[in-house]
């Protein structure tokens, strides 16, 4: 029943959609209403980022992506509100999300990063939360080390992978014209 399925995946985009409005929110403190809608849904009609609805398998984005959305809103709930439990939820979100799909790991940054810029914070509230995050990435490691079995081998093939077979200096030129082309389809899909 893919109708089901392609419903699912279009109901986690529009939580995305949701989450994003209020992140925005939050980081202007409710004065760029306007502009915040128009940033959601250039995000939202994006080919680039629609294209996670169509796909059963990328359900794992649209879940990292609510997660680390989820876990920045809650960073900044900790700093606005003073509340420790708040700490709890950002690490458990952020795990979650890494969990569901490791691209998100430069949430670990960029969540410290965002509180930095858009609050005036002390520099004991800023290690506190980049050290809880750190921690969560950590123990999210160890958890997924215990999942996994050690005796068991991958082998990747050149198919899945080209670079994979590919010394340090025959990668460049593929990164250079691979995030190229990315990056003109970002502006010309």
């Amino acid at each position: 029943r893919p109708h089901i399925s392609h419903f699912i995946n279009i109901s986690l985009y529009a939580i995305c959609g949701i989450l994003l409005f209020q992140l925005l929110q939050v980081l202007f403190q409710n004065q760029a209403s306007l502009f915040s809608g128009m940033v959601v849904c250039l995000f939202l009609i994006h080919p680039l980022h629609s294209e996670v609805v169509n796909n059963l398998k990328n359900r794992d984005e649209l879940l990292s992506l609510i997660f680390a959305l989820l876990s920045a809103l809650y960073a900044f709930k900790f700093i606005d509100k003073q509340k420790w439990h708040y700490l709890v939820s950002v690490a458990l979100l952020l795990i979650l999300s890494l969990l569901s799909k490791k691209s998100n790991l430069p949430f670990v940054v960029i969540i410290p990063l965002m509180v930095w810029f858009f609050r005036k914070i002390e520099w004991k509230q800023l290690s506190i939360l980049f050290g809880v995050l750190f921690i969560a990435q950590y123990s999210m490691k160890f958890m997924k080390s215990g999942l996994l079995e050690k005796d068991k081998t991958r082998f990747f093939s050149y198919i899945e992978n080209p670079l994979f077979e590919l010394g340090f200096w025959e990668r460049i030129p593929m990164y250079f014209s691979s995030n190229l082309f990315y990056i003109q389809k970002f502006i010309f899909p």
